[in-house]
Order: structure tokens, then C-alpha cells, then sequence
């Protein structure tokens, strides 16, 4: 498109600076990798290959953006199936196959400010606590007063602490599994719909906002601390759950944008 003869796309400086040909005799062998030492990183780093400018790439979305008053962290998938010892399946992907990236963005333009590869299982193990893990690593670049979208992979009660310790809110969706959610907040029958229950510590805020007879959709913040809902139109729910629908698209949102 940088050399195209519209007038709405083309850049004089790109075709004044090479020939479109020139451009892509030379993209087609350019290495950004010493080949002949690459074998021996890659004992230590699947991701020796493209590590160097992979690392530059991201240093420059730190450096050269600073992000809104919140960030959204998820899962990117970029589609690939060529030969790969990373590679992931993903079903509810539209690509499936593909190379997993965890993604932090600005939550208002989709602006991608880190991103960490996934590298598969480390000696043949599952990590444990990965979301934690992965959420604090990418996070680690932003100041204080951020807040912080994340799925229930990623949202926890023990990940709201650390990240309250960087004076960092956190507003996510919660497994219902988890242990320190009270029972009455767990999907019930009785309940009725569109009705919101909530739980309070001095620093958190969990609710259960019931969509339908018998479910429920349970989310944690420390952002918010009261039992605001929004009115009819929106369903009578929570603010909770109108601030996470507002903030956790930013990835997706990317991901879109890449495949484009």
C-alpha cells in the first residue's frame, strides 16, 4: 500500500527512498537472528529466533504510549500452522491453531503496550498460578492509579492484593469455583432475574448479578465500593458489570484490527 499510486495511502518518502521491488527482494532474506548461534539459545528459549526483536518491538510500545486511566489484559491468538513448538489449539478462537500472546491494552483505543508469548509447559508441567503470574509481569511497566480489566483466568482474590500493593485496582469476572466466595452469591434457583447480590470487605467488592433463572455472573473489583445498579434499560445491573462490558474488549479489539 506505501507504494501505490492513491493518493490517500501513498507517503512520496517510502517510493523516493526504494523501489517496491527492491523492498520486497529485500524482506524476503533479511535475518534479524544469528543463525549459527541459534541452536544453543534455543536449549534455554523457544522463542530465540525472534527474541531480540520481539523484546525491541515491545520496549518500543512501552516507551513510545502512555496509556488511559485503564488497561485491559487478555489472550491474542495469532494465526499460524507452520512448524512451531509453541503452537497452541484453541477452539473458541476463529483460527484455532496459532501462536498465543498474553496482551496488555489501553482500554479506550485498543493500544497494544505489552505482550508476553506463551511459551507452552515449562519441563513438561503445567504452571501453576499462570494468570497471576502473567497479569503482574504485564503490569509491571505502569505507575500507580491504573485499573486493570481481566478475564477470570487472570482475576483472583490473592491478584487483587498484590496488585492494590502497586496501587493498582482490579475489575474481573470470578470462577465460581473459587473458595472465598460466599454461597449465597453462587447461582440459585430462587433467585430472580436480574437481580444483583453483593459482598463487601473494606478494600473488595464481590456480586452476583443473575441474568436468567438459576445462573449467575460473579465478578470482583476494587474499584467500586458500593451496590450501585443502573436502571432498566441496562438491566438493572451492577456498575460492576457496566464498567468490566466497557473496559474488556481492548484486546479483541486488536486481535480484529491484526487480522484485518
Amino acid at each position: 500500500m506505501l507504494w501505490c499510486t492513491d493518493k490517500k495511502y501513498v507517503r512520496p518518502i517510502i517510493p523516493a527512498s526504494m523501489s517496491r521491488n527492491r523492498f520486497q527482494l529485500l524482506t524476503a532474506f533479511i535475518r534479524f537472528d544469528d543463525f549459527s548461534t541459534r541452536p544453543q539459545r534455543k536449549i534455554n528459549d523457544k522463542l530465540a529466533p525472534i527474541k531480540e526483536i520481539f523484546d525491541l518491538f515491545v520496549q518500543n510500545c512501552i516507551m513510545a504510549y502512555s496509556p488511559g486511566s485503564h488497561v485491559t489484559i487478555d489472550e491474542q491468538l495469532v494465526s499460524f500452522r507452520g512448524r512451531c513448538p509453541f503452537q497452541v489449539y484453541m477452539k473458541s478462537k476463529p483460527d484455532k491453531y496459532g501462536l498465543k500472546i498474553w496482551a496488555m491494552a489501553d482500554s479506550k483505543n485498543s493500544y497494544s503496550i505489552n505482550l508476553q508469548v506463551y511459551l507452552g509447559k515449562i519441563n513438561n508441567k503445567p504452571e501453576k498460578n499462570q494468570g497471576e503470574r502473567v497479569l503482574l509481569d504485564l503490569v509491571e511497566p505502569l505507575g500507580t492509579g491504573y485499573g486493570v480489566t481481566s478475564d477470570n483466568f487472570f482475576t483472583s482474590l490473592p491478584l487483587a492484593d498484590k496488585l492494590a500493593e502497586k496501587k493498582l485496582t482490579l475489575c474481573g469476572t470470578l470462577r465460581k469455583n473459587k473458595s472465598y466466595i460466599p454461597n449465597e452469591l453462587q447461582p440459585k434457583l430462587f433467585r430472580t432475574e436480574s437481580s444483583s447480590m453483593f459482598a463487601f470487605t473494606k478494600e473488595h467488592t464481590i456480586v452476583s448479578y443473575t441474568p436468567s433463572k438459576g445462573k449467575a455472573v460473579i465478578l470482583l473489583s476494587t474499584q467500586h465500593h458500593d451496590d450501585t445498579v443502573a436502571d432498566e434499560k441496562y438491566k438493572n445491573k451492577p456498575h460492576i458489570i457496566l464498567h468490566y462490558n466497557d473496559t474488556k474488549g481492548a484486546v479483541d479489539t486488536t486481535d480484529k484490527m491484526v487480522k484485518q
